[in-house]
């Protein structure tokens, strides 16, 4: 056996890859490790592996690394096996196979002299990840298994635990310098955007958390599937020291391009990792900045090794159109939702606000003023669909002239289906459902501010002129801040106000508007980042996120329980 080589080029990006025939690579397992069998070749970037069926029918994986690999990174990737064997054998990772000499590698020469260190490891039957039909309960498993691996290495380390790696999210800003290669300048600055921000704002605040050895490469193409199960992870080329929360880049980023729900997907890791190794709130935040980052390694690398590495084109672009478009939709929705849909997935509230108000409306309902010129009590109600809203609404209900000698006010509850327009957090649906209240009242009947507040938003709502938005900023007491939605006022009945505006408890705000548009009534805890209207209605699947952003409105509007009963008779 050689000696270990003592020199290499820079990078294993820039190396050539090892080129060993499928017999050379039969001649190194018998060799060395004392198994004869055939082989076959597996896909891999750097290094070359080759996949063993031994004569007794136990099969390998024969691992021969880039020679550009730090022979100190190869032992740390090695001694990171063993651990984990000693402290959970029941993990589905590859296990060593032993060389005669009882070492856990050796040193093959090939045939233009250079030395590659090798390695035996059992090989682990399943499918690729990414080959896998996405179920929940897959998705689950992806962020479950993460969890596990990274609890099985808590405790290790090794001097070579920080290598300068390419795809260590700690070092990812150095990559500015190569984003010259991406040809599309609208994405060459989104993805110049992100890495500024994760250099200027997410690096800092990873200083601060929790930071171990990790895999750092649950992928897939590195995570082995049975049905809706994990049954392996392999490839621990990319592992190093850095922050816990680092470990779900991967995942998520790969596995939220082209689903239908790409939030719900990044949901089900999140909630699965949690259940194994809860992650605190400030762990939370940054999950957002890390995948987006992530994606921006993942473009800006492919467009840089298509260039030097045109023999591998197919495998370097393998899915660039689909990571281009996933990262721009990323960055389209910003990351407050993608940031709330996390903390549910967590067992965390929506909103960190959202607690707090619910006590305070809880606590405070006697100072809550009405809405109309009276209370909801005694005036006569009932319950319509969203169906019955907008036919009552129409032209046509109200030249009927009966709605309202039969009601003072109908309306379409918290919860109840709504239209498909306006969903929030996903694609519309008809069976979206309603994340505030509509009042259907008689036109130019008054508006009334149920408490203090101030006029945060006025906004035109969209293909309904002459009608407005009006959302009143409520700093109550004791740090609790929310908000109120008013929707389809009358543009003409605002009285003037303006942004920045004092409204006192009781006083006007508008009217009804003459054309009957329902009176959208809503509660928000948190505003987001949404530069438009505030959405109305949310997908189903959605739902449990959106109560704490959303909640029940009734806490302000005090409809009696029983009004709420269905009604019988047809209006």
């Amino acid at each position: 056996m050689s000696s270990a080589p003592d020199s290499r080029p820079t990078s294993v990006l820039e190396a050539k890859a090892p080129d060993f025939s499928l017999a050379e690579a039969e001649g190194i397992a018998k060799q060395f490790f004392g198994v004869s069998g055939s082989t076959r070749p597996l896909v891999s970037e750097r290094d070359q592996n080759f996949h063993l069926l031994s004569g007794d029918g136990r099969e390998y994986v024969l691992k021969i690394a880039n020679p550009a690999e730090d022979p100190a990174v190869l032992d740390f990737q090695t001694k990171g096996l063993l651990h984990i064997a000693r402290v959970n054998p029941e993990l589905p990772v590859p296990h060593l196979v032993a060389t005669a000499e009882g070492a856990p590698s050796c040193v093959v020469e090939g045939a233009d002299g250079r030395r590659f260190i090798t390695r035996l490891l059992s090989y682990l039957p399943g499918g690729l990840l990414g080959d896998a039909q996405p179920s929940r309960a897959l998705m689950r498993d992806v962020g479950a298994s993460a969890a596990r691996l990274g609890q099985a290495l808590r405790g290790f380390f090794h001097p070579a635990a920080r290598p300068e790696l390419l795809w260590d999210l700690t070092q990812a800003p150095s990559l500015r310098e190569r984003i010259h290669y991406i040809e599309s300048p609208d994405l060459r600055r989104k993805v110049e955007g992100v890495l500024d921000r994760l250099a200027e704002q997410v690096l800092p605040a990873l200083e601060g958390m929790r930071a171990q050895v990790i895999h750092n490469d649950v992928s897939c193409n590195n995570t082995l599937v049975d049905g809706d199960r994990v049954v392996g992870v392999i490839d621990f080329g990319d592992m190093i020291h850095a922050p816990l929360v680092c470990d779900l880049a991967v995942p998520i980023c790969e596995l939220i391009v082209e689903v239908d729900d790409p939030f719900g997907t990044a949901m089900d890791i999140m909630a699965g990792y949690c259940a194994v190794e809860p992650l605190n709130a400030d762990e939370i935040a940054v999950v957002f900045d890390l995948v987006a980052a992530r994606t921006a390694m993942t473009i800006t690398v492919a467009a840089w090794r298509v260039a030097d590495h045109p023999e591998n084109r197919a495998y370097i672009t393998a899915g660039f159109d689909e990571y281009s478009t996933m990262f721009g939709w990323l960055l389209d929705r910003k990351s407050d939702f993608f940031h709330a849909c996390l903390r549910n997935a967590c067992s965390l509230p929506t909103s960190p606000n959202a607690p707090r108000v619910a006590a305070w409306l809880s606590g405070h309902a006697a100072e809550i003023g009405p809405l109309f010129d009276r209370d909801f009590a005694p005036i006569r109600k009932r319950v319509l669909s969203a169906e019955q809203i907008a036919e009552m609404g129409s032209d046509a209900g109200r030249d009927s002239g009966a709605l309202f000698d039969v009601i003072d006010v109908g309306f379409h509850p918290h919860g109840a289906p709504g239209c498909g327009a306006d969903t929030a957090g996903g694609a519309s649906e008809s069976g979206a459902l309603h994340l505030g209240t509509d009042l259907l009242a008689r036109p130019g009947c008054a508006i009334h501010a149920p408490l203090a507040g101030v006029v945060q938003r006025l906004d035109p709502v969209e293909s309904k002129p002459g009608l407005r938005d009006l959302i009143l900023e409520h700093d109550v007491s004791d740090g609790v801040c929310f908000y109120t939605c008013y929707g389809n006022l009358a543009e003409a009945e605002l009285g003037g106000l303006q942004l920045g505006d004092s409204v006192e408890k009781g006083g006007p705000i508008g009217r009804v508007s003459d054309c009957g548009a329902p009176i959208h009534f809503q509660i928000l805890t948190d505003l987001l980042e949404v530069s438009g209207g505030f959405p109305r209605v949310c997908d189903p699947s959605k739902w449990d996120v959106w109560c704490d952003l959303s909640p029940d409105p009734n806490a302000i509007l005090a409809i009696p329980q029983e009004a709420f009963a269905a009604q019988e008779d047809d209006i």
